[in-house]
């Protein structure tokens, strides 16, 4: 419970070697979400919630005081677990290719689904995946963070 609004999380971070601190507070993304929570463990209130341009669909990767996750944009983000900051950011091939035809100035999905019949549906998610989304979680060993992407690629970015 998060003040007077509840939100459920149905997502748990990945952390390097499962060595995360206990008393670091939880940075959790809601699933189909496109915003990003930091909870205190101890008491269950927001500490900071940080807003994307496009929906999560994955569990974060905790390493060190970062969590990585991707975007169904095709973006890779970081964010300082402990200030909500965004750090790093990485775009996939398919989004460096296809971004301009399917994401607005804004950032946001335009002419993905042009219409509701169950064929622009089809052609809006290939569309989506021609993008390089992100929907799968992304794992951090050894200091490689790993990731695949409906572009077809997995990336293992240091």
């Amino acid at each position: 419970r998060v003040g007077a609004e509840r939100r459920v999380v149905d997502e748990r971070p990945a952390a390097d070697h499962a060595e995360v601190d206990p008393d670091l507070d939880a940075a959790l993304s809601a699933s189909g979400s496109a915003t990003d929570l930091a909870i205190e463990a101890a008491s269950g209130t927001l500490k900071y919630s940080t807003a994307n341009k496009a929906i999560s669909f994955s569990s974060p990767a905790i390493a060190g005081d970062r969590a990585y996750y991707g975007t169904s944009d095709g973006w890779l983000h970081s964010i300082d677990l402990a200030t909500g900051a965004i750090g790093a950011e990485f775009q996939s091939d398919g989004s460096k290719a296809n971004s301009s035809k399917y994401i607005d100035a804004n950032g946001r999905f335009a002419n993905l689904f042009p219409d509701l019949t169950l064929d622009e549906m089809y052609i809006g998610v290939h569309k989506m995946f021609t993008l390089g989304s992100f929907i799968s979680s992304p794992v951090v060993v050894d200091g490689v963070l790993y990731i695949g992407s409906t572009d077809g690629n997995v990336y293992a970015l240091k």
